[in-house]
Parts: C-alpha cells; sequence; structure tokens
C-alpha cells in the first residue's frame, strides 16, 4: 500500500478533505484523519508521534535533496499527503477485526 500509485492518488484527496474540514491546524488534521478512516480518537501518543512525522516530512520536503519543494505550504500538504497514506496502510484500517 505503501507504494501504490492508486492508494497515493486517494492518500491526497484524503488529505484535501481533512484540510477542507479543519484547515491547517496539524493537531486537528491529525484527529480528524484518526475519526475518519478509523471511526475512533487518536490517543495522545498517536498525535505526538504524527506531529513529529508532519514535522519532519515537511522539513525533508523543504529541503537541499531530491525532493525540495518551492514553499512551506507545499511542503506541509505533502506531508499530510504521506500520514494520510501511511494511515491508510494500518493493520486497523486494512483488515476488520
Amino acid at each position: 500500500l505503501l507504494n501504490s500509485e492508486f492508494v497515493r492518488e486517494h492518500a491526497g484527496y484524503f488529505a484535501e478533505r481533512v484540510r477542507d474540514r479543519v484547515g491547517e491546524d496539524p493537531n486537528a488534521q491529525i484527529k480528524e484523519i484518526y475519526r475518519l478512516s478509523l471511526a475512533r480518537e487518536a490517543t495522545l501518543e498517536e498525535i505526538e508521534l504524527s506531529c513529529r512525522f508532519l514535522r519532519d516530512q515537511a522539513k525533508s520536503y523543504s529541503g537541499t535533496g531530491t525532493f525540495k519543494i518551492r514553499s512551506p505550504e507545499d511542503a506541509g500538504r505533502l506531508a499530510l499527503v504521506d500520514l494520510c497514506q501511511a494511515v491508510l496502510a494500518l493493520d486497523e484500517f486494512v483488515y476488520v477485526d
């Protein structure tokens, strides 16, 4: 799922939906991602890890390497798509108990 173009495309749609619903606040975005995808509230640990993930991904996209992005806004949007894709690949999302 992490290497699927289909999943990546839909993670982008998911990220757009999240931004449209809650705006640019990372904490609100993370909570909305968990509510919509897993039908539950994110734990405090999940929020902290996800915030760190978003920050680190945006920083890597804003760097000077292969993934250099023109603006911090673009880097933040790509980081959110990455988080959405990661959540869509969780066992909890893929397999129903």
